[in-house]
């Protein structure tokens, strides 16, 4: 039986962006307005971390969720981030994670992961403007206020 070997395919995968009316077009002016406007990811069941996409205005023009589980659990690519980040055309992004369990420390994974994606998105020109940690009764840990140094490449630890 003589059979000619058959061709390789090669899948083709394309980016699928939807609308998601979850969030106002309103203007992210801080952690606190964040964390009112994501309150469900606040109050899920397992932790997450979610890319916020904004405009120049700062008004929220796509979300993604990056992470369903703890960071300690695997890496999340920048790849992800930044390849979603190119297709909308956003001028920035914040991170968002949850604590279900209440607990705002941020943890060591959380540290690298808001120090690699900064580090990262001032080379692209797509800044991380925030890291936000937040809690089910809507209180947060946002490195912008309390960590600053971290988004800004430098280690004052």
């Amino acid at each position: 039986m003589n059979s000619k070997p058959k061709p390789y395919a090669v899948p083709v995968y394309r980016l699928h962006t939807e609308e998601d009316e979850s969030l106002d077009s309103v203007p992210m002016t801080g952690p606190t307005k964040l964390s009112v406007h994501l309150k469900e990811i606040g109050m899920a069941d397992r932790e997450q971390l979610v890319a916020i996409y904004l405009d120049g205005d700062t008004s929220p023009i796509g979300r993604q969720a990056l992470r369903i589980g703890p960071l300690s659990q695997g890496i999340v690519h920048g790849r992800h981030v930044f390849r979603t980040a190119l297709s909308l055309n956003a001028d920035s992004f914040i991170l968002v994670a949850n604590r279900p369990n209440g607990n705002l420390n941020p943890s060591e994974e959380d540290d690298g992961v808001a120090e690699r994606f900064a580090r990262a998105g001032r080379l692209i020109g797509i800044p991380l403007l925030d890291y936000v940690v937040l809690a089910a009764d809507e209180r947060h840990f946002s490195y912008r206020t309390e960590r600053s140094w971290s988004l800004e490449g430098g280690d004052e630890r």
